[in-house]
């Protein structure tokens, strides 16, 4: 492993730059979610200012 290290360091570098983006964005996706289903849980009539913010974000 150490050799494929020293040969390709920009590949590695690559490779670990991706994987951290990836779970990144994977993470900031299921916040958004459980924050969405944990806003329509709620009465509707009482906290609609808060489930149209969401909803306002969708459309961007």
């Amino acid at each position: 492993a150490l050799t494929i290290v020293n040969q390709y360091p920009d590949y590695l570098l690559l490779a670990v730059g991706i994987l951290l983006l990836s779970s990144s964005i994977f993470m900031q996706y299921r916040l958004i979610f459980s924050l969405k289903e944990k806003a329509y849980e709620y009465d509707e009539e009482e906290h609609k200012d808060e489930i149209e913010l969401f909803d306002i974000g969708e459309k961007w």
